[in-house]
């Protein structure tokens, strides 16, 4: 018995002589007895379409095809071209200077108090770089995706948002993100208040609490041991107030436990006035009256994790702070691995975005 693969690569219309038999094919259309006999009644005995009851030469077919394309093609851009010609080509220039806001914009922001440090020039926030004068600031342009409340406005408005938006005292840096939804995450509550960010007088006071007994502890612990590495917080104190503000948060929408990591820098000051260590006890991590078998006193402290219950509007909730695993980029999976155990032994299976 004849293998059907066999048969096929050894047969004369097999894939490998395709286009030598396209070409006599194309011949014996045009005439018949310019090709040998016996390829002549090959063909011959192939059966025809029924619609016609004659073959078109392949060669043709493909050249009327190749001559309507190149007809269809400066067709279609005429057509492109009429679309766009009621289209006011700085309406586009104006959506290029708001996107350039969105992503340089923090590079222009004032986040200098007592402006000591000179202003970064950024030449992609000017007019002229997107084709644009002062003739313009008056007309009036669609907002496009700027979320301000309005479909159109004066390019002196959108230029006055944007500025007061991405240019104020928070500089806002998130178009390398590259989920388009985060990205737009962003937008909707930026744009639409112009960057403004309201606290009450009550929020306004907590919040330089927690700034200021982070700023105290930091002081302290630089007077008080200035020859011992503290991976202080300097520079970083609002992460005290987010910390616990995001902690709240998730007690308000109904968390029970929250696991999270983090590196040695800010972490004593963190441990203290969020998660409510006793001071007590990391002094004596500092004074070092102790002796640790198997184990230098060295960065020891920077590597412990805490855990405590914290109160919130909605009740307590569990809060820890992993141990740092030897090499930090670890941390990461030592976490979720942690807060998988967790959801097993409370049999926690929803999922949830």
């Amino acid at each position: 018995m004849i293998d059907n693969e066999d048969f096929i690569s050894t047969s004369h219309a097999g894939g490998g002589q395709a286009s030598y038999l396209e070409s006599l094919y194309e011949s014996y259309l045009k005439d018949p007895s310019s090709i040998p006999e016996d390829w002549m009644h090959y063909f011959n005995s192939l059966p025809t379409s029924e619609a016609s009851g004659e073959e078109a030469s392949h060669q043709e077919v493909i050249n009327r095809f190749k001559t309507k394309a190149k007809s269809i093609k400066p067709q279609a851009q005429k057509r492109n071209l009429e679309i766009g010609s009621d289209t006011d080509p700085k309406q586009i220039k104006v959506i290029q200077l708001i996107q350039a806001y969105r992503n340089r914009g923090h590079h222009k922001a004032t986040l200098d108090p007592l402006s000591l440090k000179p202003s970064r020039h950024c030449e992609d926030l000017e007019l002229s770089f997107h084709g644009l004068d002062q003739s313009d600031l008056e007309k009036q342009f669609s907002t496009d995706s700027l979320r301000i409340n309005k479909d159109t406005a004066s390019l002196a408005e959108i230029i006055s948002s944007l500025e007061k938006i991405y240019c104020g005292n928070l500089g806002i840096e998130y178009n390398y993100i590259s989920s388009i939804n985060e990205r737009q995450w962003f937008q909707q509550r930026l744009e639409p208040n112009l960057g403004k960010i309201d606290f009450t007088d009550d929020e306004k006071v907590y919040i330089h609490k927690r700034l200021s007994s982070a700023d105290g502890l930091a002081k302290f612990l630089a007077s008080r041991y200035p020859g011992m590495k503290r991976f202080g917080i300097e520079g970083a104190e609002s992460l005290i107030p987010l910390v616990d503000s995001l902690i709240q948060n998730c007690g308000i929408f109904g968390a029970q436990q929250i696991c999270f990591g983090m590196a040695h820098r800010g972490r004593l000051n963190l441990l203290v006035n969020v998660l409510g260590k006793s001071p007590k006890e990391l002094f004596a991590a500092f004074e070092e009256d102790f002796e640790l078998e198997g184990a230098s006193t060295g960065d020891v402290k920077y590597h412990l994790g805490f855990s405590s219950n914290i109160l919130t509007p909605n009740g307590e909730v569990h809060v820890s702070l992993g141990n740092n695993p030897s090499h930090l980029e670890i941390v990461n999976p030592v976490v979720v691995g942690s807060v998988r155990a967790r959801q097993d032994r409370l049999n926690d299976t929803i999922k949830t975005l």
